[in-house]
């Protein structure tokens, strides 16, 4: 009967390293930056290498539009205002999918290789670091 504790441990144990947030799989991730159709989040803050930028001008004010491309991934573009603060570009950064097989590890990836490690996320807060800095989004 001890050996059957033991390997229980184990088994418990042993599988917890590399989880993001134990009950959290990798679609609703997706689901939660998606919305489950299509969700615009709005920059909150940055912070690059120690120093932290909130966005102050609706000029400054940055957004992630994200949505479902697929049963299985997400589609993100990131929009910057105009001159006027009324219309948007659009910058395409591609197709993306949460990391893990059914449990949700710690990261995006997208199709060019670029990877964002998630360290928050709800409904309504986002936060994650890319190679460049850390950055904050909360929903629209």
């Amino acid at each position: 009967m001890r050996g059957k504790w033991v390997f229980l441990a184990i088994l418990l144990f042993g599988c917890q390293d590399d989880q993001f947030q134990q009950g959290l799989y990798n679609y609703q991730v997706e689901r939660l930056l998606s919305g489950g159709d299509s969700k615009t989040w709005t920059l909150v803050s940055t912070n690059n290498d120690g120093v932290v930028s909130n966005p102050a001008l609706c000029s400054d004010t940055l957004r992630l539009l994200i949505s479902t491309a697929a049963t299985d991934s997400i589609h993100v573009a990131r929009l910057t205002p105009e001159i006027d603060c009324i219309a948007f570009v659009s910058e395409d950064l591609g197709k993306a999918n949460a990391s893990g097989n059914l449990a949700f590890t710690d990261s995006i990836i997208f199709d060019s290789g670029e990877v964002w490690i998630i360290t928050e996320i709800t409904s309504e807060n986002l936060s994650f670091t890319t190679r460049l800095q850390s950055e904050s989004w909360q929903s629209k």
